[in-house]
């Protein structure tokens, strides 16, 4: 760092010798008698930030809280540097902070300090009672947070819906076998077999079990329907659930996992729906959604361990069913090219405009070039610099691909299964 030291510089002070030296010895006697009291200050060192005057050394961080005003954290988000943590306030919010992250349930790090999760069960053992007087007063549960809220909601509705008596409807918005019709057709024919249905869409089915509940002449028993991963379904038949859960009677317990869920409301789906929202962090893997929803196990792209390879083979073949004979042709013309020479050796511009003109794909550089840069731009073709600075083109995939884009064939999906490598292997090649 910069140092300022009294006393002048090097030259200014062999000056002084030179003029008789009384002026040089005067400083250094009184450099001397004060001692350590003017030691060069560094001036890129920070002060420390001090308790307050005053301030008792064991203040909690309540107290110390308690004496910012009432501005501060506005002031201190809206300065440009943050200047007012150098300020008593600012000093006291830091302590405060400092005392919370020593506090003793954080002393043995961040993974002992956040607080396991509570099980399902007894979440609902414990709270379950006050969610259910939330629904008979006429509001829809909503569950969201971090984690599968799965066992939670089925908790829910094995130990506190069913023993109120209720008539319980669980949909799996996540499956994707699931059929919104089929569930509203059980509950019209197991709790409204008399209804009259005018149709078997959605809305029409809603509109029987409203039109039936209002009509009945004793009490029905209450219909929940227990809705995981409300966000999934398309939001039609989201609109058509919240007109039915404004029926009397009828109450709504779901989850969602996305943050933008409302966003596919309208104002009168969201009146509708009247939900209470409860934030609740399971922690728990989301198995029983992943099973449901790709019920064939998951796709290729959630597999962390699959080559980028496999993803590109797969990609040649869509790109080139969708271009014209002229591209396919072109192919075909490397990729015999590339497997004479061992995949190795690209091909020239010059030299693959006289190899496209053999076999009439193009007979211009105009004609090759537009060729050339559909296929780039699809990543079915690349390019690289040679040796004495040409640009070379290759097809960028493996020998049994070039051995069926040789001969006319397209890469499969289960040629790309087949010759999937292990992982790490393609670290190795």
């Amino acid at each position: 760092g910069l140092a300022v030291v009294e006393g002048g510089s090097a030259s200014a002070d062999g000056k002084a010798q030179g003029d008789g030296g009384s002026d040089a010895a005067g400083n250094r006697a009184a450099l001397a008698v004060r001692g350590d009291a003017d030691k060069p200050i560094d001036q890129h060192k920070y002060r420390r930030l001090g308790p307050r005057k005053g301030a008792g050394v064991n203040d909690d961080g309540e107290a110390l809280l308690e004496r910012l005003p009432a501005g501060f954290a506005e002031d201190y988000f809206s300065a440009p540097t943050n200047a007012k943590l150098g300020t008593p306030s600012g000093a006291a919010a830091a302590a405060a902070a400092a005392q919370a992250l020593l506090a003793p349930d954080c002393t043995e790090g961040p993974e002992k300090a956040m607080a396991a999760p509570e099980a399902p069960g007894n979440l609902v053992a414990r709270s379950g009672q006050g969610w259910l007087r939330m629904m008979q007063m006429g509001f829809s549960m909503l569950f969201q947070g971090v984690g599968s809220k799965y066992r939670l909601l089925e908790a829910f509705a094995d130990e506190v819906l069913l023993p109120w008596g209720a008539a319980v409807v669980r949909i799996s918005g996540f499956s994707a076998r699931l059929s919104l019709v089929e569930c509203l057709h059980a509950v019209v024919e197991q709790l409204h077999p008399d209804a009259e249905r005018v149709g078997n869409s959605v809305e029409s089915l809603v509109a029987a079990i409203r039109a039936a509940r209002r009509s009945a002449s004793t009490p029905v028993r209450p219909l929940c329907l227990v809705v995981h991963n409300l966000e999934v379904l398309p939001p039609a038949h989201q609109e058509s659930l919240s007109r039915l859960v404004s029926s009397p009677g009828v109450h709504l317990v779901a989850s969602v996992d996305s943050i933008w869920a409302p966003l596919c409301w309208n104002p009168r789906c969201t009146l509708d729906f009247n939900f209470c929202r409860e934030e609740v962090h399971t922690q728990e893997s989301y198995e029983v959604e992943a099973a449901g929803k790709y019920p064939g196990g998951l796709p290729q792209w959630c597999n962390p361990n699959a080559t980028r390879q496999r993803a590109q083979k797969a990609s040649v073949g869509v790109v080139l069913r969708s271009l014209t004979p002229g591209h396919r042709e072109l192919v075909q013309v490397m990729a015999q090219h590339q497997l004479e020479n061992n995949g190795r050796v690209g091909l020239s511009q010059s030299r693959l405009l006289t190899m496209a003109s053999d076999r009439l794909i193009a007979n211009n550089m105009l004609k090759l070039r537009s060729l050339l840069n559909e296929l780039r731009d699809h990543e079915v073709v690349g390019q690289r610099s040679g040796a004495d600075g040409s640009t070379l083109f290759h097809l960028p995939v493996d020998d049994r691909t070039l051995q069926r884009l040789s001969g006319g064939q397209l890469p499969e999906e289960s040629d790309a299964e087949e010759s999937e490598v292990e992982p790490g292997a393609e670290a190795q090649s």
